[in-house]
């Protein structure tokens, strides 16, 4: 185990420097720690009018929008929209997030927010924090151990603390786990955590409460909810169109990119679709991304861009990137994105309805209550059988208070899903093409997501509640195969078969049996 002592500071990102920590920010407490040295190397934009001693740093590139209220003030870093009003502008969300009278409508006006974001809420006393339904605009916190400083990147919360490196840094660990990110809300450096989609972190206690589910699941049908989603959808969308940037998004052969396709009819002469072809690699996937992409784009007039991944990113930009995310994605895109489009372009991208589609009940995982343990088996394919990830698995179940989202009648196995894999691994894959450009995701309310989660479990493992979407959006579009299978335009049901396959396949195991298999 490595010290971090300013190795941050001494390193050489030559022309990548500007990359280093993008679209990022950092807030610390003034009354314990002094302005960190780092920000003289990264030259972001400071203020320090917050209340409590607070102060904050951000990239240029990262929106900041703030608003009074009583006796302190809302901060949102990132950009949102919501449907209940008509603007997007960031000042005017802010102002409309702080109009909220009580608790519980400042938390139902957040979960109306579709975007990237997260927000603060900070007063003489304290500030508290949360983020966006899927966790895409990461917060990292110091633990009791440090000074009080959250930020962006988990190194460059790490490097302003001087926090060593945790063995889920170690190279090895992956090999070690199954486990392609650290576990639960523990990270690559010593106490500094994750703050989990679906939660709110206090400071300075550093006390963490659940914020989604708070009521018990509703059930309806989906006919009764495809009306309701088309409608959120169309104007958070709209709403995101007209904020002015360029938009992209991917166009391949599945059924996230087809269905954002769907959606979008009404905007095609906003957007800029593109698929990615790499190099080399001749899979089943890449064959049929490309192929059926430009069958799309020859049937349907889509302006489109073919990116090709020729080779690996320098070695300055890896560096950077380094810093960036914990674990390597795909650095020859993030440089191949960086190189296609202009850096205030945001990209809609398709990933992160898994959730949606049941994608762990579609597997065959039994269907039983979902413990720490079992959450561990999730991420890691059953393949993990270390007592010190299991360790940090509990600790997360426990602050998240994740046995309140069976309590109240929603499925664990979607939480686990959100939580564990979504808000880790699809956080890091979105840091690490900030160098290029900022990402949404249609998807990205609390509320739109609830919509969804409260349809019958067959049509959401069916895939049918999404198929359905794009039958009523734009049906032509199902012509072509998706991932290789015909959709017939004028049917019903889904993509994949509607039984629910979890049953005795997979077992299980409890921590004395995991305590066995690691000796």
């Amino acid at each position: 185990m490595k010290a971090a002592t300013s190795t941050m500071l001494a390193e050489s990102y030559g022309s990548a420097e500007p990359l280093l920590f993008a679209r990022g920010f950092l807030l610390w407490d003034n009354t314990s720690l002094g302005r960190p040295a780092i920000l003289d190397r990264l030259r972001w934009q400071e203020h320090s009018d917050l209340p409590g001693g607070w102060m904050l740093a951000h990239a240029p590139l990262m929106t900041l929008a703030t608003a009074r209220y009583q006796d302190g003030t809302v901060l949102i870093l990132g950009e949102g929209v919501a449907s209940d009003i008509d603007s997007s502008e960031p000042g005017d969300l802010a102002r409309w997030v702080a109009a909220a009278e009580s608790d519980e409508q400042f938390q139902q006006r957040v979960d109306a927010i579709s975007g990237r974001f997260a927000v603060f809420r900070v007063n003489e006393q304290q500030m508290r924090v949360q983020n966006d339904v899927q966790g895409l605009r990461a917060v990292f916190h110091t633990d009791v151990t440090h000074a009080c400083v959250l930020g962006s990147h988990v190194d460059l919360v790490g490097e302003v603390v001087r926090a060593p490196d945790t063995a889920f840094a170690s190279p090895t660990y992956h090999q070690r786990t199954n486990l392609r990110t650290p576990p639960g809300r523990h990270t690559t450096r010593h106490g500094v955590l994750a703050l989990m989609p679906n939660t709110e972190l206090e400071m300075p206690s550093r006390q963490v409460r659940r914020i989604y589910p708070r009521t018990p699941r509703q059930q309806r049908s989906t006919a009764e909810i495809l009306p309701m989603v088309e409608r959120e959808l169309a104007t958070t969308l709209a709403l995101l169109l007209a904020a002015g940037p360029p938009v992209v998004t991917s166009l391949s052969a599945g059924l996230d990119s087809r269905l954002t396709l769907a959606l979008l009819r009404q905007h095609l002469d906003r957007v800029n679709f593109f698929t990615y072809d790499v190099a080399n690699v001749n899979n089943r996937a890449n064959q049929h991304d490309t192929g059926d992409a430009l069958a799309l784009v020859a049937r349907f007039g889509l302006a489109h861009t073919l990116i090709n991944v020729e080779g690996s990113a320098p070695a300055e930009i890896r560096k950077v990137l380094a810093a960036n995310r914990h674990r390597a994605h795909s650095p020859g895109l993030a440089v191949a994105y960086q190189q296609a489009f202009p850096r205030n372009t945001v990209h809609l991208r398709s990933n992160g309805n898994g959730t949606l589609t049941a994608w762990y009940q579609r597997g065959d995982w039994p269907a039983q209550p979902v413990t720490a343990e079992y959450r561990m088996q999730l991420a890691s394919q059953a393949k993990c059988h270390d007592l010190g990830v299991l360790d940090a698995f509990t600790d997360a179940w426990r602050a998240s208070e994740a046995g309140n989202v069976e309590a109240l009648g929603h499925s664990g196995l979607d939480f686990a899903y959100a939580e564990d894999r979504m808000g880790v691994w699809h956080q890091n894959i979105v840091q690490e093409s900030d160098i290029a450009f900022e990402t949404r995701v249609p998807f990205g309310s609390r509320r739109l997501v609830d919509l969804v989660l409260s349809a019958p479990l067959e049509d959401r493992m069916s895939g049918r509640i999404l198929v359905d979407l794009i039958r009523r959006q734009w049906p032509e579009v199902l012509s072509v195969p998706i991932n290789g299978v015909e959709v017939p335009v004028d049917g019903t049901g889904g993509l994949w078969e509607k039984t629910d396959k979890r049953s005795a396949q997979r077992r299980v195991l409890t921590r004395a049996q995991i305590m066995e298999r690691s000796r």
